[in-house]
């Protein structure tokens, strides 16, 4: 009854180093399947609250003149406490959102958000986003990342005519000279809302850049920035640049004269999301 069982001693001298292998990674799966089910549920616990702070984001962007700055700032604080990391930022692409608050003329609301996105971009560049990633697709950029760490790419290839060293940059957007007389304020808006139109590829860039100096000029008779009203000029300016990018009926309506500059400042968020 002390004889060691030579039976079982001699099963597993000849089974092969692979088969113990296949066993101890059958282990590590179900571990990993288990740490990643306690993971999991907090995370995303955390896209809900982050999507439901970026949907209230959103609502005050689409406010206009009646943004209301206090509760923006509220939303930006609440967002910095956040444990967001990469896999948060591609699910809810908040980014894109709080990006659009960097230039608003309430200080407080504009250092707020940059700081935000400087953070974002840092976590993202650590996860191997490319740094020239602009503020706006920062979030896109960070999906690709997250699939390029599961996937291994082949490297791909310069263009023979791309010089070493030097970044692809994005086009730049077309300036109407009459643009340069402008204050930077109106500079700015002018080049945002030329290229929402140019979303529309098929329009000719004169008739675009002509249709965008009369939407400015309309704004600027009505709120006078430099004088009398500049966050009503940034907020129908921001509020026209968010609509007019989902709502491309209304660009092909002002484009083919349907829709009149005058009629557009005068639209409301919910016409301007609908007509």
């Amino acid at each position: 009854s002390n004889q060691p069982d030579l039976s079982a001693t001699l099963l597993l001298d000849c089974m092969h180093p692979s088969v113990f292998e296949l066993v101890a990674a059958k282990r590590n799966e179900k571990k990993n399947r288990i740490l990643y089910m306690r993971m999991a549920k907090p995370q995303l616990e955390v896209v809900k609250d982050i999507l439901q702070l970026k949907n209230s984001l959103s609502s005050e962007l689409q406010k206009g003149d009646g943004f209301d700055s206090a509760r923006t700032l509220d939303i930006l604080q609440q967002l910095d406490k956040q444990p967001i990391d990469l896999f948060v930022l591609s699910k809810t692409l908040v980014g894109t959102i709080v990006s659009k608050f960097k230039n608003d003329d309430n200080n407080d609301v504009s250092s707020t958000s940059k700081s935000l996105v400087r953070k974002w971009k840092k976590l993202a560049k650590a996860g191997g986003v490319p740094s020239s990633s602009t503020a706006i697709n920062t979030s896109k950029e960070v999906g690709k990342s997250l699939t390029a760490q599961r996937i291994k790419h082949p490297p791909s290839v310069a263009p023979a005519s791309s010089s070493p060293g030097l970044k692809p940059q994005a086009p730049a957007v077309p300036i109407n000279p009459e643009w340069s007389k402008y204050p930077t304020l109106r500079q700015n808006i002018c080049k945002k809302l030329m290229e929402v139109f140019l979303l529309d590829t098929k329009n000719p860039v004169d008739e675009v850049s002509n249709l965008v100096t009369k939407i400015e000029l309309e704004m600027d008779s009505k709120f006078q920035p430099m004088m009398r009203d500049r966050q009503g000029y940034t907020s129908k300016a921001r509020q026209l640049n968010f609509n007019l990018k989902k709502n491309v009926a209304l660009r092909g309506n002002l484009t083919d004269g349907n829709v009149t500059v005058q009629e557009l400042i005068k639209m409301t968020p919910q016409q301007l999301a609908t007509s």
